[in-house]
């Protein structure tokens, strides 16, 4: 047979002969990468049969090289499955040593090493070829396939090589050829069936991982295996009479080691009470214990092997389903996770959907915003345009008037002249008024410097000191509660109070001294709320919007000064800190303007 250069074939086991086999994982069989490895194999695999062999034909009866209980088979496929083919020298030398040194001539001896060694790779290959090789133990139907092909078809080579060789060769008698067939085929099929499935798998999961509890359980179950093997087989009764039919009674152990552990431990236990009941029955005890030894063997190897083959199929229905309950729950867990994941995904896509949905509402209503902004402005400023356009006309056109009588007028009395000139000095005076109120309005906005802390109450205080002449005159006074600090522009802070005083100072009442409080007041939604309060002549809050608006007034132009645009621009400085500014007033009992700002 030709042999391959590379190591010998393994296999990666998916055995499952506990709890924590499962959870360990499978092991790999040893690989051999050394060159000198697969000689010292061959030579322990010989030992190793050569020893067994002597032990198998100790009980031989019907013949000297013809056993009930042969070891050797079983030795031999599982080395064949697990090792590789190319360790079959191993088994032909074993087996020729064994028969070289019990009966026969070399040449008996050779050939029936031949049938030994060619059952051994025949099993081997029918088993890898039909049966899933090392893995045959995992489903129930390979193990059938195993018992047919490697427990019956296989062992048949051996057995039919060996009777006819010896009897070829005059070391039988050819009468004897069925009873000794018969023989060798069970002791081989009984070697497959219980030694060959233990071995193997021992070979493939080596590490046994039990947790404390499952060890006590193993002891437990070694040790009534041993006491119910003992009374079945040993003859330990309380009874007269013994070798009552109690075989059955050891069905439950095998169940119990399929159930609880796997096919590793079910083949362990199989072979274990095999050997306790080869040990009763050749005492002659047991059930199965006849007047003849060979007979006694047959049968009990008969039993042992559907014994062991139906425990074997449990096992493997039990460690099929724990395989799929794994299986399944792995595919639960690793669902979950991917559900998990999804949502999580799925959760971090709608939070950037609400997101950027927020986000393009919040931009469609400052976009709304800032239409209806500049819709108001466009409306303000045509507005503010119109009122301009007649509010600079009229000083301009009494410039105009006056100049052109000044220039008409050669005769007129010096007194009319210098009232002209005094009357278009008024009217550009004005004009130049309504320009600088014009010009600060625009520069509310358009000229503004970044926010920074403000410290209102020392601008109030510069402010008041301003006014404290003028009011003084008319015996007036304005009381000034402290002010926080705030983030605002300097000078259009001190534009506004200065507005809202000049304002108080103007409308007051002519018979009645002029009092100006102002005071301070935190809101709870974290803004300041100054109020500037005045005993003035008031108005009606019907037209409280009318006097923000530039150029609007309440009063005939002569009855007092201004040109109506304080008011607008203190709206226009609050509007800008994101503030706001609203009055409460009623006719001649004073007014109050309240400022609000973001504290």
């Amino acid at each position: 047979m030709k042999t391959r250069k590379q190591g010998f074939k393994t296999r990666r086991p998916r055995l499952e002969n506990s709890a924590d086999a499962q959870a360990q994982g499978k092991a790999n069989s040893p690989a051999l990468p050394r060159p000198f490895a697969a000689p010292a194999l061959v030579l322990v695999l010989t030992a190793v049969y050569f020893v067994a062999g002597k032990l198998g034909l100790i009980l031989a009866s019907v013949h000297a090289s013809a056993t009930a209980v042969w070891p050797p088979a079983g030795i031999a496929l599982a080395g064949l499955l697990v090792l590789g083919y190319r360790v079959w020298p191993g088994i032909f030398f074993g087996a020729f040593l064994v028969n070289i040194t019990t009966a026969g001539s070399v040449a008996t001896s050779m050939g029936i090493a031949a049938g030994n060694t060619l059952e051994g790779l025949a099993g081997a290959y029918l088993v890898n070829r039909f049966a899933n090789g090392v893995d045959v133990f995992l489903r129930p139907q390979n193990i059938l396939k195993f018992v047919l092909l490697a427990g019956l078809t296989s062992t048949a080579v051996s057995a039919t090589f060996g009777v006819t060789v010896l009897s070829a060769g005059g070391y039988a008698d050819w009468a004897d050829y069925g009873a000794i067939w018969l023989t060798w085929w069970l002791g081989d099929a009984a070697g497959n069936l219980l030694v060959a499935p233990a071995l193997l798998l021992w070979s493939v999961t080596p590490r046994a991982r039990w947790t404390r509890r499952q060890i006590v359980e193993a002891v437990f179950l070694l040790l009534l295996l041993l006491l119910v093997g003992v009374v079945v087989f040993g003859g330990f009764l309380p009874f007269k009479a013994r070798n009552y039919a109690l075989d059955f009674t050891c069905l439950p152990l095998l169940i119990w080691a399929a159930f609880r552990f796997g096919p590793r431990e079910t083949a362990t236990v199989s072979l274990a009470l095999s050997a306790i009941a080869i040990w009763g029955t050749l005492l002659g005890l047991g059930p199965f214990a006849l007047d003849a030894q060979n007979e006694s063997l047959l049968l009990l190897q008969g039993f042992m092997g559907v014994t062991a083959v139906t425990a074997m199929a449990v096992a493997a229905v039990v460690s099929e389903r724990r395989s799929a309950e794994r299986a399944l729950r792995e595919s639960h867990d690793a669902l979950d996770l991917r559900i998990q994941e999804r949502t999580r995904v799925l959760s971090i896509v709608v939070k950037e959907l609400e997101g950027e949905v927020l986000q393009r509402l919040r931009a469609e209503k400052e976009l709304q915003g800032k239409t209806e902004e500049l819709s108001r402005s466009n409306t303000e400023l045509e507005q503010f345009a119109t009122v301009v356009s007649h509010e600079l006309q009229e000083p301009l056109r009494k410039i105009l008037t006056f100049g052109s009588f000044l220039k008409t007028s050669n005769a007129a009395p010096e007194q009319e002249e210098r009232q002209y000139a005094q009357k278009m000095e008024e009217a550009a005076k004005r004009m130049q008024r309504l320009v600088e109120d014009i010009l600060n309005l625009s520069r509310v906005t358009s000229g503004a410097k970044p926010p920074e802390p403000v410290d209102l109450d020392a601008v109030l205080r510069e402010v008041a000191a301003d006014f404290d002449g003028r009011v003084a005159q008319i015996g007036g006074e304005i009381k000034v509660e402290p002010l926080p600090t705030v983030k605002a522009e300097n000078l259009q802070m001190r534009q506004l109070f200065a507005n809202l005083i000049s304002n108080a100072y103007k409308f007051r009442k002519k018979d009645e001294p002029l009092r100006i409080a102002v005071s301070c007041r935190r809101h709870k939604e974290g803004f300041v709320v100054i109020a500037v309060e005045d005993n003035g002549i008031g108005f009606d809050e019907q037209y409280l919007d009318r006097i923000f608006k530039p150029f609007q007034r309440l009063h005939r132009r002569g009855d007092y000064e201004g040109s109506g645009m304080g008011l607008a621009i203190c709206q226009r400085i609050i509007m800008r800190h994101g503030g706001e500014i609203t009055a409460r007033s009623q006719p001649a009992k004073g007014a109050t303007f309240i400022v609000t700002l973001p504290a």
